[in-house]
């Protein structure tokens, strides 16, 4: 939501809801042991489904400067891993 109502980059309160659904899956899919992991799962295909969609539109509607504009998944850039050490990268 911080990066949301700072204003960067130009997001919608839309993008910024994704990108809260996505941080919340992911904590549930690698920290759960119980349904909650399946159902991250499911949710977290969605908006890999979304991403897949988003970029297509980009290409039929020749918008080639927005194609970056989506929500990672399981991404080490995504805005809630940057500066994270988790992984042992930088």
């Amino acid at each position: 939501w911080n990066v949301h109502a700072a204003g960067s980059d130009g997001k919608s309160i839309d993008d910024a809801f994704y990108e809260r659904d996505v941080q919340m899956l992911e904590l549930a899919f690698e920290g759960q042991m119980h349904y909650a992991s399946f159902y991250a799962y499911v949710k977290l295909k969605e908006q890999e489904i979304r991403n897949l969609v988003w970029i297509s539109e980009c290409i039929l509607q020749q918008q080639k400067e927005e194609i970056h504009k989506f929500v990672p998944v399981f991404s080490f850039n995504a805005p809630w891993r940057a500066g994270s050490n988790k992984h042992g990268r930088r």
